[in-house]
């Protein structure tokens, strides 16, 4: 969706970035995605979510807690403003495999918190 093929000069294919990308998104080459849009786009509907932003020395990551002290909450009250109200514009850094104690099967996303 957001890269289309064409052939160069070694009549290899080749992937080429979509210029029609939103430039919300996409921005000199550098992806840039709020944590509220990458949900609505990537993330279906009642997924458990965790989040978690870089620590400062980039050693691992350090855990978001709600405003009410959880570890999680489902992705329609982020995009709800029920729950981490405060990241939903943060950008996405990626999403990680971290494994945790409770709620396993929540999706672990890593933000741009500062």
């Amino acid at each position: 969706m957001g890269t289309r093929f064409q052939q160069n000069e070694e009549n290899e294919t080749v992937t080429v970035p979509n210029k029609n990308i939103n430039n919300k998104v996409r921005k000199k080459g550098v992806l840039k995605m709020p944590l509220r849009y990458f949900i609505e786009r990537f993330v279906i509907h009642n997924t458990i979510v965790r989040l978690w932003k870089p620590r400062a020395n980039n050693h691992g990551h350090e855990m978001l807690l709600t405003e009410d002290g959880k570890q999680t909450c489902m992705e329609w009250q982020i995009l709800n403003g029920e729950c981490h109200k405060k990241y939903a514009d943060c950008h996405v850094i990626g999403v990680t495999d971290i494994v945790c104690e409770h709620d396993k099967e929540a999706v672990n996303i890593v933000v741009n918190a500062e």
